[in-house]
């Protein structure tokens, strides 16, 4: 092989890999009582044990832990994981962007929601994304109109 031919290969490669890096989430995440550095370390170990490359920012002033994952925080879950901490997870709350598609595709991602992976073959691609949202609604339709509404918020009316 030629070196131009495997630079191509290698730009290939790279490529593919940074198309299917997952959606980044922000989220807010109120304490009770007043944390401090050793409280806040289970907190830390929780996040990082469900996604180890999230990016924590504690606030002390406001009792806030913000966090940036690929993955999304259910408060329920994170008490679970914290209950040596003597902290209560008072709200998770979603930090949405100003800019529409990022907010829709954080929206999304934090809903779990499947995302498309683009691996070169776009055909197959499409046909793999379809079936995993497929299945998706299918395994809970109630969280598909709950995504609904808060992707279309005022269009759907409350029952």
């Amino acid at each position: 092989m030629g070196r131009l031919t495997i630079t191509g290969l290698f730009c290939q490669f790279c490529c593919g890999l940074a198309a299917q890096k997952s959606a980044e989430i922000d989220y807010s995440i109120h304490f009770e009582p007043a944390f401090s550095g050793s409280s806040i370390k289970f907190v830390r170990e929780a996040l990082l044990a469900s996604d180890p490359g999230c990016l924590i920012w504690p606030d002390a002033p406001t009792q806030r832990v913000v966090v940036r994952t690929t993955v999304p925080v259910n408060a329920v879950a994170l008490q679970q994981d914290i209950p040596a901490s003597g902290l209560h997870v008072v709200s998770v709350e979603l930090l949405l962007p100003s800019d529409p598609q990022e907010r829709k595709a954080m929206i999304m991602a934090s809903m779990g929601f499947p995302t498309y992976l683009d691996t070169g073959h776009p055909e197959q691609d499409q046909n793999n994304y379809l079936t995993a949202k497929a299945a998706w609604i299918d395994a809970d339709p109630a969280r598909y109109e709950e995504l609904m509404r808060a992707l279309n918020p005022g269009q759907f009316e409350a029952r």
